[in-house]
């Protein structure tokens, strides 16, 4: 049995309908996704390659926003790790 796929712009979707303050940063080698992407309400669209100065853009962006909330949890996840902190414990995001 063959498992249905969902694309970033509905699981977006999906999750705004349970959580409308969560902040989501789409990484991605698909530019034409961009406009749909802030439609849906994606707080950032880094393009692959990534410099160093658009990821410092999305993430002082983010955090400025986060700033505002006390009890804020960051994730950050890639193919093996997933990370989970709150906004109090985080020093540093290296990639």
């Amino acid at each position: 049995m063959k498992k249905d796929k969902i694309n970033g712009i509905d699981l977006v979707s999906k999750i705004r309908k349970i959580d409308k303050k969560i902040i989501l940063i789409f990484v991605t080698t698909m530019v034409q996704f961009a406009v749909e992407g802030y439609e849906v309400g994606v707080h950032g669209y880094l393009v692959k390659p990534i410099t160093y100065f658009f990821l410092e853009q999305v993430f002082d962006k983010a955090l400025k926003r986060i700033k505002k909330d006390t009890d804020v949890f960051i994730t950050i996840t890639n193919k093996r790790n997933r990370l989970q902190s709150k906004k109090n414990n985080v020093i540093y995001v290296g990639l």
